[in-house]
């Protein structure tokens, strides 16, 4: 009956656009690797572009990250939906636009102005597609860290009900928005599917409008002001919070922008929950999982077909960890699930670092003590970005790779909802866009140090030290939260002894 209720009304509405949104969304993600890959513009056998793709992507929300967070929290719900959507929207199909020309100009595009063009053209799609995945951390901000916690109004069961079907929709796009633009580049071409994307972003950006305009409309308290704390117009420090506001001449003459960057990074660090971001941050130091790197790498080694297969079944494995972890919440205390989440994730994900020595695996240790420039002009011809070259060989490593990736996503996922739900209930809500703002920079400075590493190491014999640090990185994530676990543990049992005492002076005063 709670699913039945929770499908009516506002809710249901919700669902119906994070479907839209998680369908546009998982289409480019699998698509942007493969674009990035065979539009380079020198060798498919480089994930150069690919990580460049991903550093840009990183460093966009390393920097303006916390910036959007404090900005959402100070603009109304709804003005901060229209301005959010239509950017995100409007720059990917710019981008997918770019990529159309790309594909169907390319032999004219190779030849203009020494390849300067190329560059160029390369450069505006990483540039527009990086600012677009800006703007869709600020939609899951604002929908997932915002108006749920809003919409469910105090209930915690409902919200981890909700969490989990997000998460269910998310990986149930995963799935299908994979296979669907593998079909679509299998029989058709990358060309149809870039203009496919583009259009389903157009359409997209209209009915999510109307959408969250309809449920802005049916709950009163969306319509409601955060709350803010109140500043003299004197106030040197309008971004904190203070008991008395401070009125240095010598701090007005900076931006304000500049100290309140920095003051929300201070405050997520003295927040309780920060080991456990930390933790959660780490995982993005990973190629062990299906993102533009690793689906590149992927396509290397064999056919897009199988690589989008391996990606679904993975979103299949990370499904089962969302739905179960209502149930497992009822059970067992809530943070200790993502403990074992993650303790799950690690054991699985041995497998991976085993791929790099399994027969078949393409790692060579001798490519990493020679460094080659990536950049440098080896004489080849230019390879033609429909062309297809596929290296043919013992499939025991990948095998070994993906069944490691795919079985680890049941406790990453696990982790992820659990992590996600401590913090939308630990965390003030006229704080939430700010600390939530760090967080995803944070996570995207991780992403950033692994794409850095892809350029450093962007050969496929070179990828086995990725997998390697990847693993590292996903350890360090355990402890992290470990140690926030050990925290939260120790504050427990310093509450019930002041429950017991109080109750215990209680009795003695009747």
């Amino acid at each position: 009956m709670q699913i039945i209720r929770i499908f009516r009304g506002p809710l249901g509405l919700l669902f119906i656009a994070h479907i839209i949104a998680s369908w546009g969304d998982r289409m480019w993600w699998f698509a942007g690797g493969i674009f990035m890959k065979d539009l380079a513009g020198f060798s498919y056998h480089s994930l150069l572009f690919v990580g460049i793709y991903t550093f840009m992507v990183s460093g966009t929300v390393l920097t303006f990250g916390a910036v959007l967070g404090r900005w959402i929290d100070n603009t109304p719900r709804l003005r901060a939906v229209q301005i959010i959507l239509i950017l995100q929207n409007s720059l990917l199909i710019f981008s997918c636009i770019t990529v159309v020309v790309m594909f169907k100009e390319w032999d004219f595009i190779v030849k203009t102005w020494n390849g300067i063009l190329l560059r160029t053209l390369q450069a505006f799609v990483i540039v527009t597609a990086s600012f677009s995945q800006l703007a869709s951390t600020g939609t899951q901000i604002i929908i997932q860290k915002d108006w749920i916690i809003v919409i469910c109004d105090g209930d915690m069961d409902l919200l981890a009900t909700f969490n989990s079907i997000l998460r269910t929709i998310d990986l149930t796009a995963q799935v299908l928005a994979p296979l669907t633009v593998s079909l679509v580049i299998s029989h058709g071409s990358s060309l149809y599917t870039a203009g496919m994307i583009g259009i389903w972003n157009l359409l997209s950006m209209i009915v999510e409008y109307y959408i969250f305009y309809k449920i802005y409309t049916k709950i009163p308290k969306l319509r409601e002001q955060k709350r803010k704390m109140q500043h003299i117009d004197s106030c040197s420090e309008k971004y904190a919070e203070h008991d008395v506001c401070p009125t240095d001449e010598k701090r007005k003459i900076c931006c304000d922008c500049f100290y309140a960057f920095f003051y929300d990074w201070k405050f997520y660090f003295s927040h309780t929950v920060r080991f456990a971001g930390f933790g959660l941050a780490l995982l993005y130091m990973t190629v062990l999982g299906f993102d533009s790197i690793t689906t590149a790498f992927g396509d290397t080694q064999i056919s897009t077909d199988v690589v989008a297969a391996c990606q679904g079944a993975a979103a299949v494995m990370g499904v089962l960890g969302s739905i179960s972890f209502p149930q497992i919440r009822k059970s067992i205390q809530q943070e200790s699930i993502a403990l074992i989440g993650l303790s799950l994730e690690v054991i699985s994900l041995v497998l991976c670092v085993v791929s790099v020595w399994a027969p078949g695996s393409p790692f060579d240790a001798n490519s990493l003590s020679t460094f080659s420039d990536p950049f440098e002009d080896t004489g080849e011809a230019i390879l033609d970005p429909e062309a297809e070259t596929k290296v043919v060989g013992d499939p025991t490593a990948m095998i070994c790779l993906f069944a490691g990736i795919i079985v680890s996503r049941y406790g990453l996922w696990l982790t992820d909802i659990t992590i996600t739900q401590v913090m939308q209930e630990r965390i003030e809500e006229n704080k939430r866009g700010a600390v939530n703002g760090v967080q995803d920079s944070l996570n995207m400075a991780m992403d950033m140090i692994k794409s850095v590493l892809v350029v450093v190491f962007p050969r496929p014999e070179q990828f086995g030290l990725l997998i390697i640090l990847s693993f590292c990185s996903v350890c360090s994530g355990l402890i992290s939260y470990g140690i926030f676990h050990c925290q939260i543990q120790r504050l427990l049992k310093v509450s019930k002894v002041e429950e017991s005492t109080t109750s215990q002076q209680a009795i003695a005063a009747n």
